[in-house]
């Protein structure tokens, strides 16, 4: 049964598009294989892409979250996109690993209208390179961060994986995060950093180095850890959230809440989650804004979707799915378009039910 309110919404709230799949790095972690996955045979081309972006303008979306692989290989187009959108008053938001932030491309995007980026910190230098399979890469984030917070408006936030060898260092780069913001001119802004942190995710390049995964005994500590921190949150400068990562499948499949964002991969397909290997349509075929009307905003309450985040309470129920269908971003998963297809037909997964 369809939420009932699901007509209230006229568009998503936000949309998360991943403008490339290519990566400069290839992160032992990486949920989606970037550089290395299906989806960069076939990525979008720049015309297709602003013609994507020109497309949302009138939906006047709340957000635009650009991801990847990494954003910055694409930077003049990210520029490009950004200022189509800003007329409109759609924020914009972006995600890098830092690489290729430097203090001018910074200045750019900031200049383009860009009002918040994310970094990603695993920890101090040692375990930050480690988990992102290459040297130097500590060095140029933490470059980058310093940036921002000294020379910028851009709303930080900061993502920081959890691994086995890394769990001591949260605290320290807690401190060190606290420090270089109470050290800055922003402290007096009202503004804060946003610490990030959820379950490693036992997807793509995860699933070959599960090695790296914290026992059930170092999740626990860190959670303690992260309830204390937020008992006090350094004078607010920083705010640690931790998230679970399947909490949207859990409730969106009982319908207690409806699709609010959208996911578009660099290709052009549209998915149910960014961590399920479904595709429910393509931007080429049909604009988003049709798909939306014609059932996207209501998707949870599809039978063959239904059926499929039924099977989903933690992460290692992620794990089984793909590996029962596909990994996330590969060619072989899980590809049918809602305005060709009746999702109410579990006949479309047979091979799924039966396994």
């Amino acid at each position: 049964m369809a939420n009932r309110f699901t007509h209230i919404l006229r568009a998503p709230h936000q949309v998360s598009f991943d403008i490339t799949n290519k990566c400069n790095l290839r992160c032992l972690h990486c949920f989606n294989s970037s550089g290395e996955n299906d989806v960069v045979k076939n990525e979008l081309s720049d015309e297709e892409v602003l013609s994507f972006i020109r497309s949302l303008v009138p939906m006047q979306l709340y957000n635009v979250c650009f991801c990847g692989g990494e954003t910055l290989i694409r930077k003049d187009l990210l520029c490009k996109c950004i200022k189509e959108l800003k007329p409109s008053g759609t924020h914009c938001s972006m995600v890098t690993n830092g690489i290729l932030a430097t203090d001018e491309t910074i200045m750019e995007l900031e200049q383009s209208g860009l009002d918040a980026i994310q970094f990603s910190l695993d920890g101090m230098e040692a375990a930050h390179d480690k988990l992102r399979n290459k040297t130097g890469v500590y060095t140029s984030v933490m470059r980058a961060i310093h940036f921002v917070i000294n020379n910028t408006n851009l709303h930080l936030s900061i993502a920081f994986t959890p691994t086995n060898f890394n769990l001591d260092d949260f605290e320290i780069v807690y401190e060190e995060l606290a420090q270089i913001w109470k050290n800055s001119k922003r402290v007096k802004t009202g503004d804060y950093i946003e610490l990030r942190l959820q379950p490693l995710m036992l997807l793509g390049r995860a699933k070959n180095n599960l090695g790296i995964v914290p026992t059930d005994d170092q999740y626990r500590r860190l959670v303690q850890l992260i309830r204390e921190r937020e008992a006090y949150r350094y004078s607010k400068s920083i705010d640690v959230k931790w998230g679970d990562p399947i909490d949207h499948l859990i409730r969106f499949k009982d319908n207690n809440n409806f699709l609010d964002q959208a996911i578009v991969h660099a290709n052009g397909d549209i998915v149910v989650s960014a961590y399920l290997p479904i595709v429910v349509g393509n931007i080429n075929k049909h604009s988003l804004s049709d798909y939306w009307n014609h059932g996207l905003n209501d998707i949870w309450s599809k039978r063959v979707i239904q059926y499929l985040v039924s099977r989903m309470q933690s992460i290692h129920d992620m794990e089984e799915l793909t590996d029962t269908i596909a990994d996330i971003n590969m060619d072989n998963g899980l590809s049918f378009d809602l305005m060709e297809c009746d999702l109410d037909d579990l006949n479309l997964i047979k091979e799924v039910l039966l396994s």
